[in-house]
């Protein structure tokens, strides 16, 4: 769910912030989204490849959400 999304994006961030622009720029995480039925966050998310970028809007959609 978008929780862990946030999480392991955190995670990554520290520990190998390439791979997460690599899953940005393929829109693998956007088509992920899509899939469970967060198309709202996918389309503040797909054209944003800088990650930092990414997790703030994913904090952001969670807050709106009262999710955070």
């Amino acid at each position: 769910d978008v929780k862990e999304l946030k999480k392991e994006f955190g995670r990554l961030l520290s520990v190998d912030p390439k791979a997460l622009e690599y899953h940005l720029r393929e829109g693998h995480i956007v088509k992920w989204l899509e899939y469970i039925g967060e198309t709202e966050l996918a389309k503040k998310l797909k054209r944003i490849k800088n990650p930092v970028k990414a997790y703030e809007r994913i904090e952001e959609y969670l807050k709106k959400k009262g999710l955070e």
